[in-house]
């Protein structure tokens, strides 16, 4: 049985998700490198409104590892993370087929339909942008949390032109202003905010 059919079906999303009108709905997937090889992995979770990204080294591509990734940034996030986090949304991997832990973390999980990357569009766009720095095929094994947090930094500071040359880190940091974070300069610094 696939996880779309045991989670939560991606039409069971409020309005306020499809439409993008609020901030803390993620899209979440990971970008392998070579085919073979479990530690070939990263955990990319992109922002549906703001189009932010996190990416997280992942030691290897299972659910287990995916549940323990999202622990470690609650636990880094602290009370902030019911305010940044509300929703995710995935493909039917099996790295994201246990949404009870998932759901356990307070964040409510959506599957998309088999084959329709489309309904995790702001992601697959993140995702061109990491293979600017991570070709496909090229092997991720060696790839260290810092690298890949320096590719999430320059993937959220690059211009877009749908913002009108703001970056997805402009976006995020206007939403975040709005927020009643409890620590503001830890959330900025995980995020490259200045």
């Amino acid at each position: 049985m696939s996880a779309y059919v045991l989670g939560g079906a991606i039409e069971r999303r409020a309005k306020e998700v499809q439409t993008r009108e609020s901030v803390g709905h993620w899209e979440i997937d990971s970008v392998i490198g070579k085919a073979s090889g479990q530690s070939e992995s990263l955990l990319v979770i992109s922002e549906r409104k703001t189009r932010a990204e996190i990416i997280l080294k992942a030691e290897c591509k299972t659910s287990a590892e995916t549940v323990r990734q999202l622990r470690r940034l609650r636990r880094y996030f602290g009370s902030d993370w019911k305010l940044i986090f509300h929703t995710l949304t995935s493909d039917n991997g099996s790295e994201f087929a246990d949404q009870t832990a998932i759901d356990g973390l307070g964040v409510t999980m959506f599957y998309c339909h088999p084959q329709s990357p489309h309904e995790r569009g702001t992601n697959e766009v993140n995702n061109k942008l990491i293979r600017r720095k991570f070709p496909k095929g090229q092997s991720l094994s060696r790839v260290t949390q810092t690298q890949a947090t320096q590719v999430q930094h320059w993937v959220n500071n690059y211009s877009r032109p749908m913002f009108g040359g703001s970056s997805a880190a402009d976006m995020l940091k206007a939403e975040f202003e709005k927020l009643p974070l409890n620590d503001r300069a830890k959330v900025y610094r995980f995020f490259g905010l200045t």
